[in-house]
């Protein structure tokens, strides 16, 4: 029993052991590391506790008062491209770096957030260099990763029917894809889509051909963006419902020292830096040049759509360099996870744009809409509250319980993290009064309901 709790359950010694092939999929760790002893720690890690007070009665109660599609008045449904963009970040936006003579990363992402069709901020992911799944399970479900406390990633813990955006739009006739070019296997996003309630899913084995698409060791962006809108086109030529189309990129996944073979430098910097500095950074600045082009693409393709369309594209965390935090200390970035706590913030934050067609904008002024929300100046929330925003946006957020008491969470406690709050006001906190304590308890034990215990 005491090898049971000890040897069995260490994370440090299950870690010590290497790993034959891809680390991330589950199947090497039990060929590497025996299948006994894989599963037996599995069986330690996969345990979650309720949170304290944690009452399932009480969230069933909640759930069994959603509203009907059936009850529900006249609603505008335009069609949902969200697209999560890997390492997408704004580091390209630091004093000590400029592009004179050469090509803004950014340039189509600041241009877009410049036009009167958009929204922009920042998110509060659950992690650096990594984790993107549990990105992805925040936005999609308005559930918050942070409130998982374990280890492993948030969609270890999907094993059924889940209300996240897909099952849920369906209700009022929405059709869902969600495309994402690597291998289905991956997060189990094979079985994790299914229970979210995408109605088709694409993966590499099934759509893309990384002998002719891949850059950088991954699918390129411009295929990822061809498949976007090729399934748009076959969508609206097909059927009358309104789309969700979600999309995960890849193209721009780390390492990135020597990723794309170029030896041109891409950047400007006072600072002196190493050869294998200006690689990893110039390497990364490639990617994200390569992202903003075919989101400036995308977009420039809806502009011409009567078809009205809503575009959603963030960052599912920041660049993680194989040199650690160096170039961010060297370059004097306002980012350390060990700092203050904007610091702390900092190193997990990500941009967001919400654009839309100007034949959405005949069904409904997104922008105009957001002015009846409160949200602080600097518009940032944490990354849980960026799918249930948008269905406030869209007046859809009535169709969950859970989306509307995230909305008028979101209002107070804009970030919300496991150590400490940030309100409204801009106050960084790590107490609240009890009212606003209960709130955060009452989302804390609701993300646990929706993982483990809703039937």
């Amino acid at each position: 029993m005491c090898i049971h709790f000890s040897i069995y359950a260490s994370d440090t010694y299950y870690n010590s052991f290497d790993i034959s092939g891809n680390y991330y999929f589950k199947v090497n760790h039990y060929v590497s590391k025996g299948f006994l002893y894989s599963f037996i720690h599995d069986i330690h890690t996969l345990n979650v506790d309720k949170p304290h007070g944690y009452n399932k009665t009480f969230y069933t109660n909640i759930e069994n008062k959603k509203i009907s599609p059936k009850e529900t008045s006249e609603i505008v449904t335009p069609h949902i491209i969200m697209v999560m963009g890997e390492a997408f970040s704004d580091i390209s936006e630091n004093e000590n770096i400029n592009f004179k003579g050469y090509s803004d990363p950014l340039k189509n992402f600041k241009s877009l957030s410049n036009e009167d069709n958009s929204i922009i901020g920042h998110i509060i992911v659950p992690n650096f260099g990594g984790g993107t799944s549990d990105t992805e399970f925040d936005v999609l479900t308005g559930c918050s990763t942070r409130f998982v406390d374990n280890p492993l990633s948030s969609y270890s813990f999907i094993r059924k029917s889940f209300d996240a955006m897909p099952l849920i739009l369906d209700n009022i006739g929405y059709d869902s894809i969600a495309i994402h070019p690597g291998y289905s296997w991956f997060y189990n996003r094979i079985n994790v889509y299914n229970y979210f309630g995408f109605d088709k899913t694409l993966f590499l084995e099934d759509s893309f051909d990384p002998v002719t698409q891949n850059k950088g060791m991954y699918i390129n962006e411009t295929a990822t963006i061809d498949t976007i809108i090729s399934e748009f086109e076959n969508h609206i030529a097909t059927s009358d419902n309104p789309l969700f189309s979600f999309c995960v990129t890849i193209q721009n996944h780390g390492p990135y020292e020597e990723k794309y073979l170029f030896d041109r430098r891409n950047f400007n910097s006072d600072i002196e830096m190493t050869d294998q500095q200006i690689s990893i950074l110039g390497n990364y600045f490639e990617g994200l040049k390569d992202a903003d082009r075919e989101l400036g693409r995308l977009t420039d393709y809806f502009r011409e759509s009567n078809e009205p369309v809503i575009v959603v594209y963030f960052g599912d965390h920041l660049p993680g360099f194989s040199n650690g935090m160096e170039i961010f200390e060297l370059l004097d970035y306002d980012i350390s996870l060990d700092g203050t706590k904007e610091e702390y913030l900092n190193t997990y934050k990500t941009p967001f744009l919400i654009w839309q067609n100007d034949s959405a904008k005949e069904l409904i002024d997104l922008k105009q809409a957001s002015e009846n929300i409160n949200l602080p100046e600097d518009m940032t929330i944490s990354s849980n509250f960026l799918g249930t925003y948008l269905m406030n946006l869209l007046n859809f957020d009535y169709l969950s319980p859970l989306w509307k008491f995230s909305n008028g969470l979101m209002e107070h406690i804009p970030i919300i993290t496991e150590y400490f709050y940030k309100t409204y006001y801009g106050v960084i906190t790590e107490e609240l009064p009890d009212y606003e304590l209960n709130y955060i308890n009452t989302f804390k034990g609701w993300t646990y309901y929706k993982l483990f215990d809703e039937e």
